[in-house]
């Protein structure tokens, strides 16, 4: 049965071939970037008439926005998968006070889900990117009063979406599905290869399709 699949941060790496990967099973995929030129590129890559939105989900207004351009054009999304992420930035302060890898690995990801749950079916997925390196989320620097390093606070982001999926999980016994995956320890986002034979080959994985 073919799916509606959405992909944040499918402009290149893991979720670009994630994105080729699906589409070249059958599947309707739905690409996410933020910028307008990477969006254009990996449409033409996947072929066909390919739906693409713009968005900063460093911005929540925009993630916000984002989820309503989508339910403007969509009745229904089987598969959202939280792809978007970063991990090192030269200015990873926002003009907040928050630190972007808090937002656009956690946050993001959360008002995005929320946003769009009237349009994902029982029987769909939720598939949030998480990772092995996570540490005990410290509340006062998610919310932007205290600044961390780069690992800490992208080990911190990592563990409150995998958090926030426990939590949605046990809030809908009867679905969606809510899973959070580690798509491989110590690959960069650049190395997608080792996350496409998980989502491919991993017996367990299988079951989200």
């Amino acid at each position: 049965m073919t799916k509606t699949i959405l992909i944040t941060g499918s402009t290149d790496g893991i979720g670009l071939l994630t994105a080729k990967t699906l589409a070249g099973m059958g599947h309707t995929v739905i690409l996410h970037g933020r910028s307008a030129d990477k969006l254009e590129a990996a449409a033409k890559e996947l072929g066909g008439d390919v739906a693409t939105y713009q968005a900063d989900l460093s911005s929540l207004e925009e993630t916000a926005q984002l989820a309503e351009a989508i339910k403007a054009n969509r009745d229904r999304i089987d598969v959202l998968i939280n792809n978007a992420g970063v991990y090192k930035t030269h200015n990873p302060i926002l003009p907040n006070g928050q630190d972007v890898r808090f937002v656009v690995n956690t946050l993001a990801p959360h008002v995005l889900t929320k946003a769009l749950l009237p349009i994902i079916p029982s029987d769909g997925r939720i598939i949030n990117l998480s990772s092995a390196a996570q540490a005990p989320v410290d509340l006062v620097a998610l919310a932007g009063d205290k600044h961390l390093d780069d690992m800490g606070a992208y080990a911190q982001s990592k563990r409150g979406i995998a958090l926030w999926s426990a939590q949605m999980a046990a809030t809908h016994p009867d679905g969606p599905v809510f899973i959070a995956v580690n798509p491989g320890s110590l690959l960069a986002d650049k190395q997608p290869f080792f996350c496409l034979n998980q989502i491919a080959h991993n017996q367990t994985l299988k079951r989200i399709w």
